[in-house]
């Protein structure tokens, strides 16, 4: 009950009354979850000593003691302990020297690790948008999200934490740079651009250095243009004075800086597993040749297990996501395929033709649904019978390599997630490119939750 703890100067005699006014707060409203980095413990030592400063007698000095249990936010058990130092009244302050555990140790039958959070490295859940993310936009499909972006079992109280993500506009970046042209009046004439630079989002501050011993009112002033990310163009807009021909002054460009986005996840959606058979078709309307994948969630994935992954019903093993829930018109990529048709194999909009991407290795790409069985039958990698979620995409030509595949065979992994976000106040989009294989997706922004992943006290 808060972890308040109370001491009576006296035990409380047989018929005493007490009366305790315990105010609860409101979960939400009145309580934050901190996860709090630990100090003491288990495994630790803890000495008592004395003070002389508090009129303490040396005899008070004990020899350490172990922690076996941390039993409040300020006090612990310890082993069983019959040394010198030992006092009755236990309100009296004491120092207390504590020392780090160093080595593994077997406490009470169990063995008890060195590590400590404070010395585990932060993991932070990342994806990568697989569509380019328009301004305004709030609905993003990454190459995945769930289990890792919002484990259930990561906190058993509240896991609203989990929701709260960082946009980063993960373009190369690179400074421009340019020289000052001095004229014979000892002003500045013009700038001429060395290097343009790459990935500026807005135009870079131009800053030329003040003329050799003389203040920033003699200075001269400049603004530069952009385009495509480019800096293509500085313009005088000051000329200053008395700078000399033999040593013009510096011109500073900064890169731009890395662009960041804080958002709120409503709802995380998505799936993962392996391709366990491919065939060709036609769709009736869609006038490019379309392939069909098997899709299958491996019986040792946590997506089964609803002790782990959110928005499931049920409880433990293969009682979460069995199937994947793709539908008509979502986005997923396929990687680590093993069919080689070449590079330049390129998926298409079942709906308008236009080139979802470009692939660069076997068939790893970026798909789009263009129709979807959620009970089709057959045998699977893994499995045997059993259902699977059979998906329909669209692509540019058929390879021969793509025709005459087994059933129940390994072809590649697929991936896909959703992230619906709240209202987005920004003007600014995030381009994804999809022309150059799953390479173009892994290099361009990047979607990162904001609180790293606990290293410890999962609910299971």
């Amino acid at each position: 009950m808060g972890g308040s703890n109370i001491t009576f100067d006296e035990a409380p005699k047989f018929e005493d009354t007490l009366k305790i006014l315990f105010y609860r707060g409101t979960g939400g409203a009145d309580v934050i979850d901190r996860d709090v980095i630990e100090t003491v413990k288990v495994g630790d030592d803890l000495t008592l000593g004395y003070s002389r400063s508090l009129d303490q007698q040396k005899w008070l000095q004990e020899s350490k003691r172990g922690v076996l249990e941390i039993t409040s936010s300020n006090t612990t058990d310890t082993t069983t302990y019959d040394g010198p130092g030992v006092f009755e009244d236990t309100r009296i302050f004491r120092p207390i020297k504590w020392t780090k555990q160093t080595e593994d140790k077997f406490i009470e039958g169990k063995i008890i690790t060195k590590d400590r959070d404070l010395y585990k490295g932060n993991i932070f859940p990342t994806t990568n948008p697989i569509q380019t993310v328009g301004i305004g936009s709030t609905v993003i499909y990454v190459a995945g999200a769930r289990p890792f972006f919002n484990a259930k079992n990561e906190n058993s109280v509240s896991t609203e934490f989990q929701k709260n993500i960082v946009i980063v506009n993960n373009v190369e970046r690179l400074a421009a740079a340019a020289t000052a042209v001095v004229s014979a009046a000892g002003t500045i004439s013009s700038v001429a651009i060395s290097t343009g630079g790459r990935g500026y989002d807005s135009a870079p501050v131009v800053t030329i250095g003040n003329p050799v011993g003389l203040g920033t009112t003699a200075r001269a002033e400049a603004t530069a243009t952009i385009s495509n990310g480019v800096v293509t163009g500085i313009t005088v807009s000051v000329a200053g004075t008395e700078y000399s021909q033999s040593n013009p002054p510096v011109v500073l460009m900064g890169a731009d800086p890395v662009l960041e986005e804080n958002n709120t996840v409503l709802s995380y959606a998505g799936d993962s597993g392996v391709i366990s058979g491919i065939g060709s078709t036609t769709i009736a309307g869609v006038s490019n040749p379309c392939l069909i994948f098997d899709l299958v969630i491996p019986s040792d994935s946590f997506l089964r297990n609803s002790d782990v992954t959110q928005g499931t019903t049920g409880s433990g093993a293969n009682s979460g996501i069995v199937t994947s829930g793709l539908q008509v018109g979502d986005y997923f990529i396929v990687t680590n395929s093993n069919v080689n048709v070449g590079t330049g194999f390129s998926s298409v909009d079942y709906d308008t033709g236009a080139v979802v991407g470009v692939g660069t290795t076997f068939i790893d790409n970026v798909y789009r649904v263009a129709a979807v069985n959620y009970s089709h039958v057959t045998d699977a990698v893994g499995f045997g019978q059993t259902s699977v979620t059979q998906v329909t995409v669209g692509i540019g030509t058929v390879n021969p390599n793509l025709v005459g595949l087994a059933g129940s065979e390994f072809y590649g992994e697929y991936s896909y997630g959703i992230l619906r976000l709240s209202e987005r106040n920004t003007i600014r989009s995030y381009p994804v490119n999809t022309s150059n294989g799953i390479s173009g997706i892994l290099t361009g922004p990047i979607m990162r939750r904001k609180s790293f992943l606990k290293t410890q006290s999962y609910s299971t």
